[in-house]
């Protein structure tokens, strides 16, 4: 779930101003967090970065430095305002919830901020619904086979950060 994760954990950094279009950090292939040392996808690193360019390339170095400033108990819940860890109620049998944690420890946050823990699971049609909000403004939509679209929420007010977000991921 990395790559799909980081938009997300973006769009919260922003929100919480953590981080900023103009937040760099060096990539040097690795980083230690609470102890463990964390791998980038690419070994010799990225250099430094910036915001657009963390997104461009889906440096986990960028999002793993950054993941420290995040109060977890807030990022989850922004995870469960995209309808992650809950059915869609799409028009299908057996639908999925996916998981959402219920709590995080450091060292489970910084993977869960780069999309690199096990604990978060999310289904296809979650993660379709859920960058479908990102694009349409915020409109979280009940997904459909037969009928009409029903939304489920219209209040996600990420306003400021969407253009931004929508800049880095052209």
């Amino acid at each position: 779930t990395g790559s799909l994760i980081k938009p997300f954990s973006a769009l919260f950094g922003l929100k919480e101003n953590i981080i900023s279009p103009s937040s760099t950090v060096q990539c040097r292939g690795k980083i230690t967090v609470e102890g463990e040392t964390f791998e980038c996808w690419q070994p010799s690193g990225h250099g430094v970065l910036n915001f657009y360019k963390a997104l461009a390339y889906s440096c986990n170095v960028y999002f793993y430095h950054y993941s420290h400033d995040f109060p977890a108990a807030g990022f989850l819940e922004f995870l469960r305002g995209f309808g992650f860890g809950q059915k869609t109620g799409i028009d299908l049998p057996n639908e999925d919830s996916g998981e959402v944690p219920d709590s995080l420890n450091a060292l489970e946050k910084a993977k869960l901020v780069t999309g690199s823990s096990r604990r978060l699971q999310i289904t296809p049609i979650q993660a379709i619904t859920a960058f479908a909000a990102v694009v349409n403004g915020g409109k979280l939509l009940k997904p459909w086979l037969k009928k009409g679209k029903t939304t489920i929420r219209d209040d996600i007010n990420l306003a400021p950060q969407l253009p931004l977000l929508h800049r880095a991921l052209q």
